[in-house]
């Protein structure tokens, strides 16, 4: 009789783990700034678009307050390209019109001409 009551409070420490687990999760680290590139929007700062150019290396449109930031991220380093004007980030955000490229046909373009 020890022994069943042994093993039933041991599974329900361990279905209690799960669950304050799970909620943990889903309440506390869904709503911080934990995760490295949160899903979650500021005020602010704000990400216009993203360009992955890898499995680490991405390009990042950032709105920062009233200004407009090209990045360069990694997995260890962010790093400033230039800043946009506010036409330029206007001018991505518009559907492209016939005969005009978007910003990653242009961007990748950029890219293999200075390979």
């Amino acid at each position: 009789m020890d022994a069943m009551l042994t093993l039933l409070s041991a599974l329900a420490a361990v279905v209690a783990i799960l669950a304050l687990s799970y909620w943990f999760t889903k309440n506390v680290v869904g709503r911080s700034n934990l995760g490295a590139f949160s899903a979650r929007q500021g005020v602010n700062l704000q990400v216009i678009e993203t360009l992955p150019l890898g499995r680490e290396h991405r390009i990042v449109a950032l709105r920062a307050g009233e200004r407009y930031f090209l990045l360069g991220v990694t997995e260890s380093e962010v790093t400033t390209i230039t800043e946009l004007t506010a036409e330029e980030v206007e001018n991505w955000k518009r559907e492209p019109q016939e005969g005009s490229t978007s910003f990653k046909q242009a961007f990748l373009a950029s890219l293999e001409r200075k390979r």
